[in-house]
């Protein structure tokens, strides 16, 4: 019943970002705007789900998440002011985190509904892009209120004079996140041939959005590929290596910060100026105002929704800059404590068995260098999806298996 529950929350996830722009503008215009918040609702269930199964189960971690992340909210109305819009704002951010979580022992493959519903849904994401050149999506150039404050839907921007298409989203970003990551949830069922079938189609779309991070991470899947199909026991201890190692990621942003304070802004080529940009000005800048403004917090984190959406619903929203980078933004949110969580998943994923969440954990630490994954929420799901065995109950450790290479257990099991 738990994982039918959790199926559904990623699918409502998965088709709600990957056509934000179109859903959006076509459920206003209809007057279905509540619609929206349908997967929000189901992500609410999940969390009561999470809870109940985490003190069934007696799972001490996922308890002390809990309560950590309501120990966040009210730090937050410390710091942002104790604004009930703000407030629902953050709760409504973290939600599709347990979305992911009560996965545990599940994988989105194990069942075919859902693994044809991803296919189709990846097919459209793709072909939406490379049509989006000779067909004017009435989405496009268009603003929304959303229950976060404004929100837009623009169908292109322009970096170094190259358009940027988003599709059905509207997003360039979002739909080149969506394709790396849809993509990663059907690669460990995806025979061979049919995944390098659909390899350059995801290609050609990446390039269309011209997100670097997108194309840099789908190129990494297919590199990943391999390892994740391979029958060979070997192949999926690798896998594990690379999941655990690609934590070290985190170390990145303060290397970068030290790097390039220390050069001078105009030798920075072109290619690595946005990076320049978030090390120098953009990384930097939150912590530094915790430190001035409000000290504790740099013990306790600025409470959940700092420095991200939530924050302009504050009373210090002047203060809110861009903090594109997932384990900083979480490191803000919730302080040093955020580390001892990161620990403790680190122990958890040496033990996962699914070739398809290590490779998501790879993905989404890439992914995670150069956005803050807080949104979209499919993103903030898959936080949860590939941390779910951590809180699953204990069970022995296994090597990694390659899952296609058994049946597809159907929806009813």
């Amino acid at each position: 019943m738990i994982r039918r529950y959790a199926l559904i929350g990623l699918i409502l996830f998965a088709c709600r970002d990957a056509a934000t722009g179109a859903l959006r503008s076509g459920l206003d215009s209809a007057g279905l705007w509540w619609m929206w918040y349908i997967p929000d609702l189901v992500a609410l269930g999940a969390a009561a789900i999470f809870i109940v199964v985490q003190a069934a189960r007696r799972q001490v971690i996922g308890l002390l998440l809990a309560a950590g992340l309501a120990a966040s909210l009210a730090v937050a109305t410390e710091f942002m002011g104790p604004e009930p819009p703000m407030a629902l704002a953050a709760v409504k951010m973290i939600l599709p985190v347990f979305s992911g979580l009560i996965f545990f022992d599940e994988a989105a493959h194990d069942s075919r509904p859902s693994v044809a519903i991803l296919t189709i849904l990846l097919l459209v994401i793709c072909l939406a892009v490379l049509g989006e050149p000779f067909i004017d999506y009435p989405w496009a150039d268009t603003g929304y209120e959303s229950f976060s404050g404004a929100k837009a839907a623009v169908k292109l921007w322009w970096q170094q004079g190259v358009a940027r298409h988003g599709g059905l989203s509207g997003d360039s970003a979002l739909t080149a996140a969506m394709i790396v990551f849809v993509g990663a949830l059907l690669a460990p069922r995806l025979p061979s041939l049919s995944f390098w079938f659909l390899a350059p189609l995801c290609i050609a779309a990446l390039l269309m959005t011209t997100s670097k991070t997108g194309i840099m991470g789908f190129i990494a899947l297919c590199c990943l590929y391999p390892l994740i199909a391979a029958p060979a026991p070997r192949a999926g201890t690798a896998l594990r290596f690379l999941a655990l190692a690609s934590f070290a990621t985190m170390l990145l942003p303060p290397l970068l910060m030290l790097l390039f304070v220390s050069l001078d802004r105009d030798a920075v080529p072109p290619v690595l100026a946005s990076l320049a940009d978030r090390a120098i000005d953009t990384w930097p800048a939150p912590f530094l105002a915790i430190a001035d403004l409000y000290p504790m917090g740099l013990a306790t984190g600025c409470g959940l929704g700092c420095f991200s959406t939530p924050m302009a619903l504050g009373e210090r929203a002047a203060l809110l800059s861009p903090l594109d980078n997932f384990h900083l933004a979480s490191l803000a949110m919730f302080g040093p404590a955020y580390l001892i969580l990161v620990a403790a998943s680190m122990i958890g994923i040496a033990r996962e068995t699914s070739r398809g969440k290590l490779a998501i954990v790879i993905l989404f630490n890439l992914y995670a260098l150069t956005v803050q994954a807080y949104a979209p929420s499919f993103l903030t799901m898959m936080w949860g999806y590939m941390l779910s065995g951590v809180f699953s109950a204990s069970r022995r450790v296994l090597a990694p298996r390659p899952e296609f290479a058994s049946p597809v257990r159907s929806a009813s099991t």
